[in-house]
This record gives structure tokens, C-alpha cells and sequence, in this order.
């Protein structure tokens, strides 16, 4: 059985009222639902008036009682999100290592998944915002974010770049080369493709932000748009299928697989030889 979601519903009017619908059309009552449940009847009424929020164990036990194919869990998916409680950078890190597939767009820097070490580093020392002391635990997270890479079934990665990456000079000559030797090798895995955007091709479509998108095992597809002063991850339909246009927009002017490549390896030697 599959139920439609509404999108100009929020994740927690949805929740709530496809409870009340499929509870009503199975009828059963408050009192029956929280018995299969093993929850407490209050629940089942603070749920369904928006009091209280479910938790993803209710949601998938929802899916079973009624015979659905994860829209519980799903619609709860996009609750957690939306609610944002833990700050986005948090929610997208929950994503990224959950995912199936990632693709992304990054104008500015190096894709976080890809980063050194010294890159990272750099990045968050030059940061106003990140204490000096902070900045070790903030680079050993991005550290432990790349761990996805060498999991047992990494997730299908396709990262866009704009070619001025590769030649920022971030924490100064050395570290860029070391990180473009980084990216060149991470670039060869058979679960990853990097593509260059040449910078005379404009890129309109990515002149906003630095985005991506990614697909989770429950088929749900979630975003995050990253700016100058936050973030946001969201699973909403419209933004979504916004995001998916503006990624096939500008790999329509990305290089091929190998010509990238090509290009990333003349910027080592470029960095190379000015050291």
C-alpha cells in the first residue's frame, strides 16, 4: 500500500494526519492502535494533535500495521529534519553516512568528504567564527565524515567542482598540492567520479552555493545548501527536485571523468613546481 505525501503539508501535520486517516479507515480505535503499539493511549492522541513528536521506532511499527512501504519512517525522516534540533551540519553528517548515492556541487573549496587533514585545518583556523581550541575536534570530525569512503558499500559519489578550486591557494601552496595529490587518488575510486567545471563556462545555475543532494536506503531523497551564514537539509519536494535541476544543469558544462583527472593533475604540477 503506498500513501501519497502532501507537500504543503509539514512533516509533522502529515505524520499526524495520515495517522488519524488510516487509523480511521482500519477502524481502530485510539485505545486499539496504542495496544498493537505496546505504547500508552495518550500517546496516540498527543501524537495525532501535534503535542507530541513519534520517534522512528513508533513510525516503522506504524508501517507494518498498516501495511505500508516505509511512508511512516519516511514522513518521520523529514520531521527530524525539518525540526533541525542538533543544527544542520549535524542532520547532513546523519545523511552522508547513511546514503546510497551523493552528488554535489562545490564552487569555492574541496568537497568536505575529500578534504586533508592540513586543508581542513586551514579552513577552520581562518574561520572567525570556530575558536582556536575548537579547531582539532572540528578537523577530526571532517576526518571521521571520510570514513564513508572506505566502508564495505561506500555510496555512489559524483562531486562537480569549479575549476578555481584547484587553484586557491588554501593554507598556502603546499597544503593545496597535497590536497589536489589527495583528491587526484580519491578521484580513481570505483564508487567516486570527479568532474571538472571549466570557469569559462560561467556556471550560472551554481553561482548560488555550494550544494548536494543525496538518496537513502529508504528512497527518500534529502538536500543541503550551504551559505555564508548556515545551512539548511531538507527532504521538501520543491526544493529537491530544484537542487536535482541545477546539478544536471552545471554537469552539462562539467569535463569528462578523464579530462578532469587530466586537469587535476596539471594543477599538482603547477603547485609542484612553484614549492
Amino acid at each position: 500500500m503506498k500513501v501519497e505525501d502532501d507537500p504543503s503539508k509539514s512533516a509533522a501535520e502529515q505524520f499526524a494526519a495520515d495517522l488519524v486517516r488510516l487509523r480511521s479507515e482500519n477502524r481502530l480505535s485510539q485505545i486499539r492502535l496504542a495496544t498493537r503499539l505496546k505504547v500508552d493511549r495518550s500517546l496516540i492522541s498527543h501524537i495525532e494533535r501535534g503535542k507530541k513528536s513519534p520517534t522512528m521506532d513508533i513510525a516503522e511499527r506504524l508501517d507494518g500495521i498498516f501495511g505500508l512501504d516505509k511512508h511512516f519512517a519516511g514522513v518521520f525522516e523529514r520531521l527530524r529534519l525539518e525540526r533541525g534540533a542538533r543544527g544542520w551540519i549535524i542532520q547532513w553528517r546523519e545523511v552522508e553516512s547513511r546514503a546510497l548515492v551523493i552528488q554535489s556541487w562545490d564552487p569555492l573549496l574541496v568537497p568536505g568528504l575529500f578534504q586533508t587533514a592540513a586543508y581542513a585545518g586551514a579552513l577552520f583556523r581562518a574561520s572567525p567564527t570556530i575558536p582556536a581550541e575548537l579547531v582539532d575536534a572540528e578537523v577530526q570530525a571532517r576526518m571521521q565524515r571520510a570514513g564513508i569512503l572506505n566502508r564495505k558499500d561506500p555510496p555512489k559519489i559524483v562531486a562537480l567542482l569549479e575549476e578555481a578550486v584547484l587553484h586557491r591557494p588554501i593554507g598556502g601552496g603546499d597544503t593545496l598540492c597535497d590536497q589536489l595529490t589527495h583528491l587526484k587518488a580519491v578521484a580513481q575510486f570505483p564508487n567516486v567520479v570527479v568532474q571538472i567545471v571549466p570557469t569559462e563556462a560561467a556556471c550560472g545555475p551554481g553561482l548560488m552555493s555550494a550544494f548536494a543532494l543525496a538518496r537513502l536506503p529508504n528512497g527518500m531523497d534529502v538536500v543541503t545548501v550551504d551559505s555564508s551564514l548556515t545551512g539548511r537539509t531538507t527532504m521538501e519536494p520543491r526544493p529537491v527536485e530544484e537542487i536535482k535541476q541545477r546539478f544536471d544543469a552545471i554537469r552539462a558544462d562539467a569535463l569528462p571523468r578523464r579530462q578532469s583527472l587530466t586537469v587535476i593533475e596539471e594543477a599538482i604540477e603547477r603547485w609542484t613546481s612553484r614549492q
